[in-house]
């Protein structure tokens, strides 16, 4: 199993007066390898959203505007 660590960046909209979450990428600060109980179709499905994280302005924070591919 591999445990991560990350933080979500997220792009905001104002809509109708409210504001809403209209993409988010898992950026992974740490990860650490064991025994897994998590299928690959799961890792798969989660892969496509996930970017490690860079701490510099390659990281996905700075990202604008910020878009997540999915089902590449």
């Amino acid at each position: 199993m591999t445990l991560s660590g990350g933080r979500y960046v997220d792009r905001l909209e104002r809509r109708d007066g409210a504001w809403a979450i209209v993409d988010r990428v898992c950026v992974v600060e740490w990860n650490a390898e064991s025994v897994s109980q998590i299928t690959d179709d799961v890792i798969a499905m989660m892969a496509d959203s996930m970017r490690v994280a860079s701490h510099d302005t390659t990281d996905p924070s700075y990202d604008r505007p910020l878009v997540a591919l999915r089902g590449r």
